[in-house]
């Protein structure tokens, strides 16, 4: 293992975080809204945010977490702090609960 990818997330890992984000969160914009308080750049966000706006029915929950956290764990310690955040989300968020409105 190269020093560089030393805190990338595993593949196991960032498959779980995959299928576990989507299902925390009931909007197509909770998702992004969630995304954006753990720190993601509103230039990884940006592209999502304008198809939801232009047509949400081609946007998916799956696809946009797909999306951003493979850019985040490709850009290797840069994405650290963020990356961290995004497990103490997850990990405090009550999977019996949902968070936001059902909008999608």
């Amino acid at each position: 293992m190269r020093h560089d990818d030393a805190y990338h997330w595993p593949p196991e890992l960032l498959e779980l975080m995959i299928e576990t984000m989507p299902r925390l969160i009931r909007s197509k914009e909770g998702v992004i809204t969630f995304l954006r308080g753990a720190g993601v750049s509103e230039q990884l966000l940006a592209p999502h945010q304008a198809l939801l706006a232009s047509e949400p029915a081609k946007v998916n929950k799956f696809k946009i977490v797909r999306s951003v956290l493979g850019h985040l764990n490709e850009q290797g310690d840069t994405a650290l702090g963020v990356r961290r955040a995004l497990l103490k989300r997850v990990r405090s968020s009550r999977t019996s609960h949902p968070v936001g409105p059902k909008t999608s």
